[in-house]
């Protein structure tokens, strides 16, 4: 992924990271980031509502992530500007049809 432009902070960050589904990624993405890893040069991030969660799930990851973002769905101004610091976003929230469209709306603003 090191051919992304840079006009970016990140080049993933996963949204609801500290959910089920979202820890899960993270704690891969963390094991492939790490050095001779295959996305070792990736400049990831992870995201959710609470820094205290964030924070807390941070020691269980192999390799820190470049970032941690707090954004929130019922906050079209912190999605917004969340999806503007990255290249891919992954969506971890749910359930999706309650949350969901936030996320895809302020990735398209």
């Amino acid at each position: 992924m090191s051919h992304l432009p840079r006009e970016r902070d990140f080049d993933v960050l996963i949204f609801g990271a500290s959910g089920y589904t979202g820890e899960r990624v993270a704690r891969t993405l963390s094991k492939w980031s790490m050095p001779g890893g295959a996305w070792a040069t990736v400049r990831w991030a992870i995201a959710g509502r609470s820094q205290k969660k964030l924070d807390g799930m941070l020691g269980g990851l192999a390799s820190p992530p470049t970032g941690v973002v707090i954004a929130d769905t019922s906050d079209e101004a912190s999605l917004r500007a969340m999806s503007a610091r990255t290249h891919v976003l992954m969506n971890a929230t749910g359930p999706y049809r309650f949350y969901g469209e936030a996320v895809v709306s302020a990735c398209i603003a």
